[in-house]
Parts: C-alpha cells; structure tokens; sequence
C-alpha cells in the first residue's frame, strides 16, 4: 500500500492534465474531490480505512499550501 503522501501525489497527478499552475490547482481541486468521496464512502462501511483517507487529504493540502 502506498503512503499517504505518495497517494496524494498520485492523484494530484491523475488529475493534473497540462505542466501550469492553473492545471495544478485543478488537479489539486479534484483529487480533494475523490478523496472526499472516499472518506463519505468508508464513512459509513468501513472505519478502519477512513483513516488513511484523511491522511492522503492531509496531504494533498500540504501540496496545496505550498
């Protein structure tokens, strides 16, 4: 399994379609976007892996803030 933060990076640049900052804001948008999703999901299934999924948004704001 991935970390946390490898996983933000990797959805950040799934959804990061050009090289500027623009496309990274957006890239950066949606993958908050489906890692909210996820949360919503394991919310209310599986606890245990929520977890992980707040860890990977930490993440991605980390990314975000820079």
């Amino acid at each position: 399994m991935q970390t946390p933060k490898e996983k933000a990076a990797e959805l950040i640049d799934k959804f990061t379609y050009w090289n500027t900052s623009e496309a990274e804001r957006e890239g950066i948008k949606s993958a908050l976007n489906v890692v909210d999703e996820m949360i919503n999901e394991f919310d209310s299934l599986e606890h245990y892996r929520i977890d992980y999924w707040y860890e990977v948004k930490n993440e991605i704001n980390k990314i975000n803030n820079l």
